[in-house]
C-alpha cells in the first residue's frame, strides 16, 4: 500500500489548480505540473531556470504590491495580475497565498494557489468595453433626443403661436360676413359658415393646447401645500355652475385633502380630467365623477373617475399619446391633445398616471404625486 506522502504528492502534482513555493527573490522552489503546464515548460527544472521577480511578471507594480501585502499581513487571496508564459503570450492569473515566517520575522517563502483566468477576463474585458460603448452611445443618443425634442417643442410652439393671429383674423371675418349677410343668405349657405366657424374654433382650441403642451416642459414648479378640494370645487363652480336641464351631474369630492405641489399646474390636470369625465358622461342619465385621495409612503394617489361610456382598457396606454382618440371626434369633440399635457405634467411633478375602463361602464384616470406629508403620517402611526 502506498504511504501518505505518495499520496499526498500525487495529489498535488494532479491538482487542477497550479500550487508552487518560492522565495522572496523570485527563485521557484517547487510548483506541480499544473503551473508546468500553464506556463508551457517541459518540467520543474526546466521551470525552476526561470526567475518570477525577473521574467515573470508583466507589471513590476504588482509584484510590488504582492510582497508588501505578503509582508505585512502574511496572506493574499484573488490577487489578480499578468504573467507572461515561456512562448511570451500573456495570461492573467488569480493568486492566493500565504507568507511563511523565520524567527526573525523575515519571509523565508512564499506558498501559493494559482489558477489561469485568462478566458474570464478576457471575456471580462469585452463585456466591460462593449458596455461602455453602449454607455457612451446611450449618452450620446439622449443629448441627441434631448436636442430634437427641444427643437419639437419649439417648432410646436413657434407654429401654436403664429397661428393664432391668422385664425383669430379668420373667426373675426366669418363673424363678420354672417352679420352682414344674415338676411340675404340661404340656409345652405349659412351651414357652410356655421361649418367653416366650428372649423376654426377648433383649430383655435387646438392651437391654444399645443401651446400648453410646448410649455409644460419649461414650466417652473413651485411646491406649496394647498386644498385640492377647494381647487377641484372652483374648476367645477367655475366651468359647470350654470344648470343644464338635459343633465344632472353628481360631484364626489368629499375624500379631497391637503397636498403638497404646483396648484397652478395641477389645476390644468384637473381642468382636463374633469371636462373628460363631463364630455363623456353626456349621455348618462345621472352622471357621477368622483375624485379619490389616498396618502402613503411620500406619495399620494389621486383619481378621476366616472360612469360615462369608458372605453376598452386594452387601448389604456394610448389614451396619453398626443392626438390619438379613443372616441371618433364626430361624437366627442376634442383636441387629442389633453391627456397628453396632463401626463406630462404628472410626470414632470415626479408622478405617474394610468388610465382604466370598461365599455359602457365608465372610465378612472389614476395618478401619483410625491407628498412629504404622507411620508411623515406613516412613520407617525
Amino acid at each position: 500500500m502506498e504511504n501518505a506522502g505518495t499520496i499526498f504528492q500525487e495529489l498535488i502534482d494532479n491538482c487542477l489548480i497550479g500550487v508552487y513555493i518560492t522565495n522572496p527573490s523570485g527563485e521557484i522552489l517547487y510548483a506541480n505540473r499544473q503551473i508546468i503546464s500553464m506556463l508551457c515548460y517541459e518540467n520543474l527544472d526546466d521551470l525552476k531556470r526561470r526567475n518570477l521577480e525577473e521574467e515573470g511578471y508583466i507589471n513590476q507594480y504588482d509584484r510590488d504590491e504582492f510582497k508588501s501585502v505578503m509582508q505585512n499581513e502574511g496572506i493574499i487571496r484573488g490577487f489578480e495580475t499578468a504573467w507572461t508564459r515561456k512562448d511570451g503570450k500573456k495570461i492573467m492569473v488569480r493568486e492566493s497565498a500565504r507568507a511563511v515566517f523565520n524567527n526573525k520575522l523575515e519571509v523565508v517563502r512564499y506558498e501559493g494557489l494559482i489558477e489561469d483566468i485568462t478566458e474570464t477576463a478576457e471575456s471580462d474585458s469585452v463585456v466591460k468595453e462593449r458596455s461602455e460603448m453602449l454607455e457612451a452611445a446611450l449618452i450620446q443618443r439622449t443629448a441627441q433626443l434631448e436636442a430634437v425634442n427641444k427643437e419639437l417643442e419649439a417648432f410646436s410652439y413657434s407654429v401654436s403661436h403664429d397661428l393664432q393671429s391668422p385664425i383669430r383674423h379668420m373667426q373675426s371675418f366669418v363673424e363678420l360676413l354672417e352679420r352682414r349677410n344674415r338676411d340675404t343668405l340661404d340656409k345652405k349657405s349659412k351651414l357652410y359658415l356655421e361649418h367653416i366657424l366650428g372649423s376654426i374654433n377648433r383649430m383655435g382650441r387646438l392651437t391654444e393646447d399645443l401651446l400648453t403642451f410646448s410649455r409644460v416642459s419649461s414650466t417652473s414648479i413651485s411646491k406649496i401645500r394647498f386644498d385640492l378640494k377647494e381647487l377641484v370645487e372652483s374648476i367645477i363652480g367655475e366651468d359647470y355652475s350654470i344648470p343644464d336641464e338635459d343633465r344632472k351631474i353628481i360631484w364626489d369630492t368629499e375624500q379631497l385633502g391637503s397636498i403638497e405641489g404646483d396648484p397652478n399646474l395641477l389645476r390644468q390636470v384637473y381642468s382636463n380630467l374633469i371636462s373628460n369625465a363631463v364630455k363623456f358622461t353626456r349621455t348618462v342619465e345621472n352622471a357621477r365623477i368622483a375624485f379619490g385621495f389616498l396618502q402613503e409612503h411620500g406619495k399620494v394617489l389621486l383619481s378621476v373617475k366616472d360612469n360615462g361610456i369608458g372605453f376598452d382598457t386594452k387601448y389604456a396606454d394610448k389614451a396619453f399619446e398626443v392626438f390619438y382618440r379613443l372616441h371618433k371626434e364626430d361624437e366627442y369633440s376634442g383636441s387629442g391633445v389633453g391627456l397628453g399635457i396632463v401626463k406630462r405634467i404628472i410626470n414632470r411633478c415626479g408622478g405617474e398616471i394610468w388610465a382604466e375602463g370598461k365599455v359602457n361602464e365608465g372610465a378612472a384616470f389614476y395618478f401619483t404625486l410625491p407628498d412629504s406629508a404622507s411620508e411623515n403620517n406613516h412613520n407617525e402611526k
